[in-house]
């Protein structure tokens, strides 16, 4: 869980359609509330929701890529109780390190049971 006085602040790159879905695509990071909005970028309130986070390790985009690919052909349909909500859709960015096999990141997919 988040700590209260560190909120996500991100930079909406736009709406994409996955499976028929229309979703947000964000890239986001953690806010200070004391600290100002860097310039260009803005904030979203999430809701509450039921999350599918899915890890991913290698380098990037690939690694991010091919766990993408494996949501969408082999958790989605292998999962029939949960289905996509027009909504969010997150990356997160959450170790990059000298050594690009080592980078850790998360994709964060909102889901509800169906």
């Amino acid at each position: 869980m988040m700590p209260e006085a560190v909120k996500p602040f991100a930079e909406c790159l736009g709406f994409v359609s996955i499976m028929g879905k229309n979703v947000e695509f964000l890239i986001a990071d953690s806010r200070i509330p004391w600290k100002a909005v860097p310039e260009g970028y803005v904030t979203r309130v999430i809701p509450a929701s039921t999350w599918a986070v899915f890890p991913c390790r290698g380098p990037w985009p690939n690694a991010l890529l091919e766990v993408d690919a494996k949501i969408w052909n082999e958790w989605l349909p292998n999962n029939p109780s949960y289905r996509i909500v027009d909504s969010y859709y997150v990356e997160a960015y959450i170790q990059a390190c000298a050594d690009p096999e080592k980078n850790y990141g998360e994709i964060w997919v909102m889901v509800e049971n169906s």
